[in-house]
């Protein structure tokens, strides 16, 4: 492999294997029996750089990549799951997110978030309105949280994180710090022994939030 790995690494689910993207349009596996001599195991090709998080299941590897494709890849061989299938015609710079249910979540440069199948089938998408390069993560109840910039070019700010129902056809509520920045990072969600879960998130104000999930916030 004499690529640049650009991307974030993952794991596969025996321990034996991470999934890496690369800027030379590339999703690699590597073999880690041995650390002395890691030797790459196979490469899917994709139209465009790769340097987002793969998710991996034991059924396929879902990774975005900025061609605009969410590419579904079969973990033994690094070959196209049969019958997935999705497109935009924007890139992808933020993390597909998967549900426990096996929903798909991605955001889109098109200012959209979607909602797909196991098939790569859209079940739902909402319109965030500003280009979306974090990504969107699931909470209790089957709320879906994405985090954005609304504000024009060149500040992209202030940042706001929607809550969203799991079909995406329904804004919860929405989060705007007073006298906030862009939003860069991804919401993570804290689950305290003994307490309740909340949302963290950093912003470029200079300020990290912990928002309560279970109620609105203003």
């Amino acid at each position: 492999m004499n690529e640049s790995a650009t991307g974030p690494v993952a794991l596969s689910t025996d321990g034996r294997t991470v999934y890496v993207g690369s800027v030379e349009n590339k999703l690699w596996a590597v073999n880690t029996n041995n650390p002395a001599a890691m030797s790459a195991t196979w490469s899917h090709e994709a139209t465009a750089k790769v340097d987002t998080l793969p998710v991996v299941t034991p059924n396929a590897i879902y990774v975005a990549g900025f061609d605009g494709y969410i590419h579904a890849v079969v973990p033994a061989t690094g070959q196209d799951v049969p019958g997935f299938s999705f497109m935009s015609q924007y890139p992808f710079s933020s993390n597909v997110m998967r549900t426990s249910s096996g929903t798909l979540y991605a955001a889109n440069l098109d200012e959209k978030l979607y909602a797909l199948d196991s098939s790569g089938g859209t079940l739902g998408t909402y319109t965030i309105g500003r280009a979306v390069g974090t990504s969107p993560m699931a909470g209790p109840g089957n709320i879906i949280y994405a985090a954005c910039s609304v504000g024009p070019a060149p500040d992209y700010g202030p940042g706001r994180l929607h809550a969203l129902t799991a079909a995406l056809d329904q804004l919860l509520w929405y989060f705007q710090p007073a006298q906030g920045l862009e939003f860069k990072a991804s919401p993570v969600l804290v689950s305290p022994s003994g307490g309740s879960p909340f949302l963290v998130i950093g912003n470029g104000n200079g300020h990290v939030y912990a928002l309560d999930v279970t109620a609105p916030s203003s």
